[in-house]
């Protein structure tokens, strides 16, 4: 539901009061309360509070389910879920997902006029009201932490802090991580430590996706590649000489960067491990990319063996 408001510049007490008769009336329920003034007449300090405060607001997959069923539709409990995911059932993430989905064709109405999935959906393609919303929320950063956090998003919704230091060659970043990490309206949080062979390393999650592939997506291709291999050399660095690194991290972050052969590796060590724990789909994804990359190289006799090796893995 849509609640429209007068000029919130010439608000009277009766209008103040048919405002509260609203919230009574539908308290428990989600509902969007929204006006217009203008730019000149907004305390600007308290404007940005709100707009941070408007990104804090927390997980809700009821919200997600509620808006969907607002219309008539047969989106399955996949559908429901992916968007979740990629949401958070943040209000207005949700409500611009599902518009844009809507405008590619992605979601169409049926002859009997319900909403249905039509083809494959774009997770990736961010709203633009919603890129607007997240950038106006990171422009408020420092620059330093600004592209800290963006070095981070190469890594994924999580990162290591660390990593993110020796990629920049800094070694404030992992403070000033830690200090968005504590801030009010923090775009980030801490979600736990371990102890490496190069000393303690701290990890940190992003607080919705969205930001994290805002700041991604900002990146130019050659900046990508160049932060892929750096990232990849730094996780290596900070696990070098432990009996189990990260080997899956490792494969995507070479494959991204177009070095092929660290990318076999890993990819090969990765699926070995997948199968070790009986997570077949995700080893017969890493032992095919790995054949993939392995067909890109120039024909040899080690190429023959390494592909006949992998396709015994493949068969097991």
């Amino acid at each position: 539901l849509n609640v429209k408001l007068p000029h919130l510049a010439r608000w009277t007490e009766r209008r103040r009061h048919i405002a509260r008769i609203y919230d009574e009336a539908l308290a428990g329920y989600h509902y969007l309360r929204h006006g217009t003034t203008r730019w000149q007449q907004v305390d600007r300090d308290r404007a940005r509070q709100l707009v941070a405060r408007f990104l804090e607001l927390t997980p809700d997959r009821a919200f997600v389910d509620a808006y969907l069923d607002s219309m008539p539709n047969d989106l399955d409990e996949s559908f429901r879920s992916r968007l979740f995911d990629h949401t958070r059932g943040h209000p207005l993430f949700t409500a611009e997902f599902v518009r844009g989905m809507q405008d590619r064709a992605e979601i169409r109405r049926t002859n009997q006029g319900l909403w249905t999935v039509a083809g494959s959906f774009d997770w990736h393609e961010l709203p633009t009201r919603v890129g607007s919303v997240i950038g106006r929320r990171i422009e408020r950063l420092p620059v330093d932490t600004r592209r800290d956090l963006a070095v981070a998003a190469v890594q994924g919704e999580t990162f290591l802090a660390e990593a993110v230091g020796e990629v920049r060659d800094d070694q404030g970043a992992a403070d000033r991580i830690a200090a968005e990490g504590r801030s009010e309206n923090r775009l980030i949080e801490p979600v736990g430590a371990t102890r490496t062979a190069a000393g303690l390393t701290t990890r940190y999650r992003f607080r919705h996706i969205m930001f994290q592939q805002y700041l991604y997506d900002r990146l130019d291709d050659g900046e990508r590649i160049r932060l892929h291999e750096l990232t990849g050399r730094a996780i290596e660095d900070l696990h070098r000489g432990e009996p189990e690194l990260p080997v899956v991290d490792l494969a995507h972050h070479f494959d991204e960067a177009g070095l092929v052969g660290p990318a076999i590796d890993y990819a090969r060590l990765g699926g070995r491990r997948a199968f070790r724990m009986s997570a077949n789909e995700e080893s017969i994804r890493l032992f095919e990319r790995a054949l993939e990359l392995l067909s890109t190289l120039p024909e040899s006799s080690e190429r023959d063996a390494r592909e006949l090796e992998l396709l015994a893995s493949l068969q097991a």
